[in-house]
């Protein structure tokens, strides 16, 4: 199917998504064949009293790509690697991916747009 006309599309949906990012790879938001994606905001949340890594990972289908490598979040602090100033798109089989040092330490939460 062909991607949606974003100058003029038939509805826009404002969503939330939550995981817990472990040593595993996590998806977070994903995007389907007659849709566009549009993530706004990602907040990286350290709930812990030591320090963690995280890494937030473009999948275009095929390949991944990193926007943020193993950065570091300070104990009790947040990370904000995409923003209004610089949000991220997917299209067709795109999604984005969210991995932690230690299972459990990161909390990312994010607001996205499901255009169709």
């Amino acid at each position: 199917m062909a991607l949606p006309n974003i100058v003029s599309p038939t509805s826009i949906t404002l969503k939330n998504f939550a995981a817990v990012a472990g040593t595993s790879v996590s998806t977070l938001v994903s995007c389907g064949t007659a849709n566009s994606v549009k993530v706004s905001v990602v907040v990286a949340a350290n709930v812990t009293t030591a320090a963690s890594d995280f890494t937030l990972q473009f999948n275009n289908g095929t390949d991944t790509y990193s926007i943020v490598s193993s950065a570091v979040v300070p104990a009790n602090a947040s990370l904000l690697p995409v923003t209004r100033e610089n949000p991220v798109y997917l299209t067709q089989g795109c999604s984005l991916e969210a991995t932690s040092g230690s299972e459990g330490t990161i909390h990312v939460t994010g607001s996205y747009e499901d255009i169709s």
